[in-house]
């Protein structure tokens, strides 16, 4: 969960200036990147106990490196 909610955290720290939580973070990276929604969605509902049994694959830990690449990228000014 925090590979890919806390760089979207950071990264809405780095924009807004404001502090969320990671799952507000999660929120706002979902609705801004329709690409990561679905992975952010099954990360919050992990995260909210809704999807407790639930095995994150290689693919999922992928997902949530891109994720982070994109955060830091963006961060960044790029």
């Amino acid at each position: 969960e925090w590979m890919s909610l806390g760089p979207a955290r950071l990264l809405v720290t780095v924009l807004t200036g404001r502090i969320v939580s990671k799952s507000e973070g999660g929120e706002l990276a979902a609705d801004r990147s329709a690409e990561f929604r679905p992975h952010l969605t099954q990360v919050l509902d992990a995260r909210r106990g809704a999807d407790a049994t639930r095995t994150w694959s290689r693919e999922d830990l992928e997902r949530s490196l891109d994720l982070a690449r994109i955060c830091v990228r963006l961060g960044a000014g790029g």
